[in-house]
């Protein structure tokens, strides 16, 4: 069904400790904690082995697979090497008396690191770093790890094909029109990085031994960047690469939950608007307890729960969880360009409703889609510690304003509401905060091309997710409605290729200048 919530367009207000909740435990780290896979993975892993050792050695992956084994030091895996590796051509049924294979995520993973290292081979550890991490991502794809979406019904079917035969267009262009591909081959032998300033950075930094030819295209800051960084340079060495995978800003995706919130009565709100956040007076507390503060839900309770916290002050709000979402050309494990949607978590998150009247977050460059819709609210975290008796100690309290504030201006701000710090852990919102990465292949990237769990709001004109082969409010109908109905200048396709060609120039300027600064020097001895 889908979610009428707005958004608003609102200043900065970083929530504390969101990233720890928001990212995803590294791959690696979730498969080494696997000390037996499910029955399901195990095919899945070995298969994928098995493409890795025909990587290593094209011509006889047998060998490839000796190869990685001698290489991880692991004992034990030749002699029951079809445990581990199915090579192509072999059979991989599932799992059963008929067809062991091994169980241990740990083992998994020290053999593709091997492969890893075998493959690219690389004395940059960064360099090194980002193999073994491809390797990885290899050996879990399709697995409950990195599940793959499979399309059952003609209307999937026809969706996949579209989506794919759209990326193929726009991977196409790129190769084309771009020297992408040549910078990826100059950072695998020279990295190169990025060093990012605020204003005051800026103004106080010397100029760069490289010239010009150091300083980061501006049109390219965003995504990459939040909007307090004002310029960007390139330096050698490092290891973030992810500025050479440029990306467009396409909008967010919002996903809508109903939840309890305490409302602040009008008498008691200048209770909560001290300048002292972290230390919320007594009466205040005493007044938060005495409502039931951290006895509820945050979701459905049975009557009498449901009777007594209306009674004492809570009311139903929708809310939302709103994520940056960008498309971008990334690296894939075969070095080529790939399509792929990216979402990420902005600095504020949560949108909040009653009734009719929506009221939202937004973020930057949302202000369109908001015109009309209510008031913008925000949140601010406020750790309660133990002054109160009736209070859990150490427990967040989630402060919701009544318009748009500065978090460093604070004081004098309108609470109208407080949450507990439960409604992290409702269900399905996990998943709503984690990022997404992928196109069709993936099962999550895929729900959001063409599922109707979440919402899509544009920034890109002419990008609006109407009704056609896709579902409408699809991050898939609003690309195919761009790919049919914009203009030259708002086509997404051409503008993220733009984007792969000022990124291209721009790095590979900067690696001839750093060549030629050197070369001089040379000349000069």
């Amino acid at each position: 069904m889908k979610n009428q919530n707005q958004s608003a367009d609102l200043p900065s207000l970083p929530l504390r400790g969101l990233k720890a909740l928001t990212d995803d435990p590294p791959l690696e780290g979730q498969i080494r904690s696997c000390s037996r896979l499910r029955a399901e993975d195990k095919p899945v892993f070995a298969v994928n082995l098995g493409v890795l050792a025909e990587r290593v050695n094209p011509t006889n992956p047998l060998d490839g697979a000796r190869e990685i084994v001698e290489t991880s030091g692991v004992d034990g895996v030749w002699a029951k090497r079809k445990r581990y590796f199915r090579l192509p051509g072999e059979e991989a049924p599932r799992a059963g008396k008929d067809s062991a294979y091994a169980s241990s995520g740990p083992t998994f993973v020290n053999l593709a690191e091997a492969a890893a290292r075998l493959i690219a081979p690389s004395a940059n550890p960064e360099l090194a770093e980002v193999e073994k991490s491809r390797a990885i991502r290899i050996l879990a794809q399709g697995s409950s790890f990195l599940p793959v979406w499979t399309p059952t019904d003609p209307g999937e079917k026809t969706a996949k094909g579209l989506l794919d035969e759209y990326a193929a267009r726009i991977v196409e262009m790129v190769r084309r029109e771009t020297r992408l591909v040549e910078l990826w081959s100059v950072l695998d032998d020279t990295p190169i990085d990025l060093e990012a300033f605020d204003q005051e950075e800026y103004d106080a930094v010397l100029p760069s031994a490289f010239g010009d030819a150091a300083e980061y295209p501006v049109d390219l800051l965003r995504p990459q960047f939040r909007d307090f960084i004002v310029a960007a340079r390139f330096v050698p060495g490092g290891i973030n690469r992810h500025w050479a995978e440029p990306s467009l800003e396409l909008g967010r995706v919002t996903y809508g939950r109903d939840l309890r919130m305490l409302v602040v009565p009008e008498d008691m709100r200048d209770l909560f608007s001290e300048k002292r956040w972290d230390d919320l007076p007594f009466e205040a507390l005493d007044w938060m307890a005495s409502s039931g503060f951290g006895r509820f839900s945050l979701t459905e309770g049975d009557e009498y729960e449901e009777e007594l916290a209306a009674m004492l002050g809570w009311r139903k709000v929708s809310f939302s969880v709103s994520l940056n979402l960008s498309l971008g050309i990334s690296r894939g494990d075969d070095h080529q360009p790939k399509l792929e949607l990216h979402t990420y978590s902005p600095d504020e998150i949560f949108a909040f409703g009653d009734g009719g009247v929506h009221c939202g977050f937004a973020g930057q460059n949302l202000a369109k889609v908001l015109e009309g819709n209510g008031n913008a609210v925000q949140h601010y975290s406020c750790w309660i510690g133990e002054e109160h008796p009736d209070i859990r100690p150490n427990t967040a309290a989630y402060l919701v304003f009544a318009a748009p504030v500065d978090r460093k201006r604070l004081d004098g701000a309108e609470v109208v509401g407080i949450l507990t710090d439960d409604w992290f852990w409702q269900p399905g919102m996990s998943k709503m905060l984690h990022g997404v990465t992928g196109w069709t292949e993936g099962a999550k990237a895929a729900e959001l091309l063409v599922g109707d769990e979440a919402n899509f709001h544009a920034v890109v004109d002419q990008c609006e997710p109407e009704a056609g082969p896709l579902r409408e409010g699809s991050v898939g109908s609003a690309l195919l409605y761009n790919a049919l109905n914009a203009s030259a200048e708002n086509r997404v396709a051409g503008l993220l290729a733009e984007r792969a060609r000022l990124t291209a120039d721009a790095g590979l300027r900067f690696h001839e200048a750093m060549v030629e600064t050197y070369r001089e020097a040379i000349r000069k001895i």
